[in-house]
């Protein structure tokens, strides 16, 4: 395979062999947590205890049109077919799929695909385009969110005595696998293959056990694009990061359909992207700048700001109506939110600073050794 070929590419190479034949890798990996993206919510029953396969059940989505991929990006029907239609995919059982969506709290979904007589995947579900999805993301920098303890829930009821497990999730529901599996007893960890964390964020140290984080680690596996913003808030000392290449550019390259792949692995890249460094330092000043007390303060006005139209998705903003609500309700946050909203301007000034001095030192360290090598042929001589 090419290094220019994507998710799609690697179904079409790779879906005439099944699980059994073939074992899990970490593109495959990638391919479940897109597929956890779907909405069955129209049908599959909720919790159903033994289901369709995921070609019986997209042929459902068809008959029914109801198919909706719930990514911040949307779309991806071919991806989803050429799963479908694949062997290794397409005839995998959907189990216990569970869909929560409040929109004062909490959107959570997780699926279970079961790969063979005594192996299962737990996909749980990144940040779909819900505000109240992203409002759990910013609400993590200073409290645990509901979805994570859902999935603490969902893991501890779906983990049989007689079966295996691999678990992963992409952007926030790779937080939620992390955290659940980190939630659990020794004896549970155990029949745990591995845990896949895919361009996922971490956990702030002043709201999260890290010990108990840390006690998980030997088991995931992060996977991050080259330019990687949202896996770098809150990273974690991890033992195995993967950095990858993608076909797309800027942020775009959270999307799992853009990552590139090598045969059965991604394609691997050697640094992140200059300008995401410079994203990542500013955030980080930014949040080290803030307590929990002025992050929540922040993040809960920010959001009812975004909400006060009436909208439930980031789409639902857009609308004139929406947006005259939205500014009106800016107009009116609290200083506190005012100030901290000031800080992030700051925080980027200063980081760049940073980093600029930073690369002149260098440039001074490295002329300082052109010379003393110039120096020395010229003695020798």
């Amino acid at each position: 395979m090419s290094r220019k070929e994507v998710l799609k590419d690697y179904i079409r190479w790779r879906g005439d062999l099944s699980f059994e034949q073939v074992p899990l890798n970490e593109v495959d990996s990638a391919v479940l947590c897109e597929l956890s993206y779907v909405d069955y919510s129209n049908v599959l029953e909720p919790m159903n205890p033994i289901g369709p396969t995921f070609q019986e059940t997209y042929q459902k989505i068809t008959e029914k049109n109801c198919y909706r991929l719930l990514t911040a990006q949307g779309g991806q029907e071919d991806f989803i077919q050429a799963a479908a239609a694949s062997k290794r995919f397409g005839s995998l059982s959907l189990i216990r799929s569970t869909d929560v969506l409040d929109v004062k709290s909490t959107q959570f979904s997780a699926v279970t695909f079961r790969l063979g007589p005594e192996t299962d995947f737990i996909a749980f579900r990144g940040t779909d385009n819900s505000i109240i999805g992203w409002r759990e993301d910013f609400t993590m920098s200073f409290s645990r969110i509901p979805a994570q303890d859902l999935a603490e829930k969902y893991l501890r009821f779906i983990m049989k005595p007689d079966r295996k497990f691999y678990i992963g999730g992409h952007s926030k529901g790779g937080n939620l696998a992390v955290y659940a599996a980190s939630k659990l007893q020794e004896d549970l960890r155990g029949r745990i293959l591995g845990i896949f964390a895919l361009d996922a964020p971490g956990f702030s140290p002043d709201v999260y056990d890290m010990n108990a984080i840390q006690a998980v680690d030997h088991l995931v596996t992060s996977v991050i694009p080259t330019f990687d913003v949202i896996g770098q808030l809150f990273p974690w000392k991890q033992n195995h990061s993967i950095l990858i290449n993608s076909v797309q550019n800027g942020i775009l390259q959270h999307d799992l359909v853009s990552w590139r792949v090598d045969g059965p692995q991604f394609s691997r890249a050697e640094k992140i992207d200059p300008r995401a460094e410079l994203i990542n330092g500013t955030l980080r000043e930014w949040l080290n700048r803030m307590d929990k007390d002025r992050r929540k303060i922040f993040v809960t006005e920010l959001f009812e700001s975004l909400s006060a139209g009436g909208a439930e998705t980031l789409e639902g903003i857009s609308e004139s109506s929406s947006i005259s609500e939205v500014v009106r309700a800016m107009t009116k946050i609290s200083p506190a939110a005012k100030e901290a909203a000031m800080d992030l301007p700051r925080s980027a000034w200063n980081t760049s600073h940073k980093m600029l001095d930073e690369l002149v030192g260098q440039i001074s360290r490295r002329e300082k050794k052109q010379a003393a090598e110039k120096l020395d042929l010229g003695k020798k001589k």
